[in-house]
C-alpha cells in the first residue's frame, strides 16, 4: 500500500482501525439501550405479545424497529396492532414510539456517527502530521536536487560519500550537506526564473507529493516565500519556505503569527513613546 494509487485505500483501512474503539463502545451503548427496553417490555407485555415473550426476543424486536422496520412476526405493523389491542393507552403507545425513534435513530445513531467521524478524521490528521515530520529530510534533499538541476550544477549521488552510508536518515543528512556545498550562496532566484521552474511537471509533482497546495496558489507561492518583497529568493529561503508550506495550517502556526504580531506591536508602541518623549523634550 505504499504506492500512490493505493493512498485512498490505505486511508480507509487505517480509518477503520482508528475507529474500532468507537465502534466497540457504540455496540455496547446500543446493546445496553436495547437490553433496558427489552427488559421493560418483557415485564409489561411479555405474557400477551409473542414479540416480547422473552428478553432476547424483545431485544431483537426493538433492534428490528430501530433498523429494519417495526413489524410483528406475521408481517403486520407492530405499533398499529398494539394500538388496536390496547385502545385505552393508544395515545401513550404512539407517544412512546415517537420518543424512542427520536432518541435512538436521531440521537444515539447520529451521536455514534459524529464521534466515529471525529475520531477517524482526527487520527488521519495526526498521521498526516507525523508523515510530514518524518519525510522532512527526504523532501529537503529533493528540493535541493531540483535546485541543482535547474541551476545546471552536476550532482552524482553515486560518487558521493553518502552513497556508502547504509542508514537512511544519516544518508539523507549527508546528502543534504553535500548539496549545500554545491549550491552557491550568492545566487538569487527571480520571479521569472521560479515561474519557469513551476512549468516543470516533475517539480510540481514533487511539491504535490510534499503536501504543498500548487493547484490554486501556484502563482502566489513566490509572493508567499518572498517575505521582504525583494523580488528574489536565495536557495536557502526557497527551501526553508517550501518546507514550511507543507501540510495544512496548524494551531501552532496561527499562535506563532499572533505572538510575532504582538511582539512587533509592542516594539512600535515603545518607538512611539520614545518619539513623543523626544518631541516633548
Amino acid at each position: 500500500l505504499r504506492f500512490q494509487a493505493f493512498r485512498e485505500l490505505k486511508v480507509m483501512i487505517l480509518g477503520v482501525f482508528a475507529g474500532l474503539r468507537v465502534l466497540m463502545w457504540a455496540v455496547i451503548l446500543l446493546v445496553l439501550t436495547v437490553w433496558i427496553l427489552g427488559m421493560g417490555m418483557r415485564t409489561i407485555l411479555g405474557d400477551n405479545e409473542p414479540e416480547f415473550a422473552s428478553v432476547p426476543s424483545a431485544m431483537f424486536t426493538f433492534f428490528r424497529c430501530f433498523t429494519d422496520g417495526c413489524s410483528a412476526y406475521d408481517g403486520t405493523p407492530l405499533v398499529e396492532r398494539m394500538r388496536k389491542d390496547y385502545p385505552d393507552i393508544e395515545g401513550l403507545i404512539v407517544l412512546v414510539d415517537i420518543l424512542l425513534m427520536i432518541l435512538v435513530t436521531v440521537g444515539i445513531f447520529n451521536l455514534i456517527m459524529a464521534v466515529f467521524i471525529d475520531n477517524v478524521t482526527g487520527s488521519q490528521e495526526q498521521r498526516k502530521k507525523k508523515d510530514i515530520s518524518d519525510s522532512s529530510d527526504k523532501f529537503e534533499v529533493m528540493f535541493k536536487s531540483f535546485i541543482l538541476h535547474f541551476l545546471n550544477i552536476e550532482y552524482n549521488p553515486a560518487s558521493m560519500p553518502s552513497a556508502q552510508v547504509k542508514d537512511r536518515d544519516e544518508q539523507m543528512e549527508m546528502m543534504s550537506d553535500e548539496m549545500d556545498e554545491l549550491i552557491p550562496d550568492d545566487i538569487l532566484i527571480s520571479r521569472e526564473q521560479f515561474a519557469q521552474w513551476m512549468s516543470s511537471r516533475d517539480f510540481v509533482r514533487c511539491l504535490q507529493d510534499a503536501s504543498i497546495d500548487v493547484t490554486s496558489n501556484q502563482e502566489k507561492i513566490f509572493d508567499t516565500l518572498d517575505a521582504d518583497s525583494g523580488g528574489a529568493l536565495s536557495p536557502r529561503e526557497l527551501i526553508t519556505g517550501l518546507l514550511m508550506l507543507r501540510g495544512p495550517v496548524t494551531k501552532s502556526d496561527v499562535i506563532g503569527i499572533s505572538l510575532k504580531v504582538r511582539y512587533l506591536t509592542e516594539i512600535v508602541e515603545h518607538i512611539e513613546v520614545d518619539v513623543h518623549d523626544e518631541h516633548d523634550a
